[in-house]
């Protein structure tokens, strides 16, 4: 069985490879955008960080239309949400499936929660994103 920080490196380095490979996202912006959030959601907390992404991404929220916002905000929502053993993300089983919405009405134990979560996922995120950007430029 699988640790947590196991869960989260092989989630994320799924993640990252499939954009990586993604004919419409640009992976050097994806890679900076990464390289930033773990500031904005320390300064802004949470709530703030999603809603900046979710504004920059426009009506790009699930990153389909190669919006390395929407991307990013797919992602980190994906694993906040997630329901699979042994790990069940802070807002699994959640009414509300959209993100800003569950922050906004979830209780303060749930909010540090997530807000943890959310900053080891994105750590994570950026970690592999560096990695294979700069495989990529050498």
């Amino acid at each position: 069985m699988q640790n947590l920080d196991q869960l989260r490196a092989a989630y994320s380095w799924e993640k990252v490879t499939k954009t990586k490979t993604a004919p419409k996202i640009n992976f050097q912006e994806y890679t900076v955008l990464l390289k930033k959030l773990p500031a904005l959601i320390a300064t802004n907390g949470l709530g703030q960080a999603m809603a900046f992404l979710a504004g920059k991404a426009g009506a790009d929220s699930r990153g389909e239309d190669g919006s390395v916002h929407g991307t990013v905000l797919a992602q980190v929502g994906e694993w906040l949400y997630r329901e699979e053993a042994p790990y069940r993300g802070p807002y699994a089983g959640h009414d509300d499936p959209r993100l800003l919405q569950a922050i906004a009405v979830c209780d303060v134990l749930t909010y540090r929660r997530a807000h943890a979560e959310a900053m080891a996922i994105v750590n994570y995120l950026r970690t592999f994103a560096a990695a294979l950007n700069d495989k990529e430029q050498s």
